[in-house]
């Protein structure tokens, strides 16, 4: 009995460790997935963010239309826990950037549909206030270039003022008098 349980010992011992290694293996494979998923998703987030730069206005709108999706999506922890994005505090702040300085009609109404998806009211007011914030900052920019171009305007209205009276002074008075004495 005793070499028959040592050999019964030997192969619970050895089938352990091929389940053991089977499942070290398995963990290993889903986190190496895992981690190609992340990146292929990185790449893509890239891209899109890339594309939003183009000139041509159907490829910034498909990429603002996309990369809405980095606002809905959820990751699911381990333990069934769901987290935002990597990319959501990053998309919202380039959705909303994109917005204030975007001139094409179609593309504006896709950064705003894309904005829709955020789904929590923390995430309404975080686009709330960066809107806010750059709106102010436009309008003090905006008073700033109104004052200059202001300064400039007068400067450039007495300039001219100036070339009106020496052209004038010219013609009346110092072409007439170098005439006569030519003559």
């Amino acid at each position: 009995m005793s070499t028959e349980k040592k050999t019964w010992k030997a192969i619970l011992q050895s089938q352990l460790t091929v389940g053991v290694t089977l499942v070290a293996g398995i963990i290993t494979a889903g986190y190496q997935y895992s981690l190609s998923q992340e990146q292929a998703l990185a790449s893509n987030y890239r891209t899109m963010v890339a594309q939003l730069a183009l000139d041509d206005s159907d490829s910034r709108h498909a990429a603002t239309a996309s990369i809405g999706t980095f606002l809905t999506r959820e990751d699911q922890g381990l333990l069934g826990t769901t987290t935002k994005s990597p990319h959501y505090e990053e998309t919202i702040d380039i959705l909303t950037n994109r917005l204030s300085s975007e001139d094409n009609f179609n593309v504006r109404n896709s950064i705003i549909g894309s904005l829709k998806k955020i789904k929590n009211e923390a995430g309404y007011r975080q686009v709330i206030e960066r809107l806010l914030t750059i709106n102010s900052n436009n309008f003090i920019q905006e008073y700033q270039m109104k004052t200059s171009l202001d300064a400039a305007r007068k400067t450039y209205d007495s300039a001219l003022a100036e070339y009106n009276q020496t052209e004038k002074d010219l013609r009346t008075v110092i072409w007439p008098q170098i005439y006569f004495r030519l003559r």
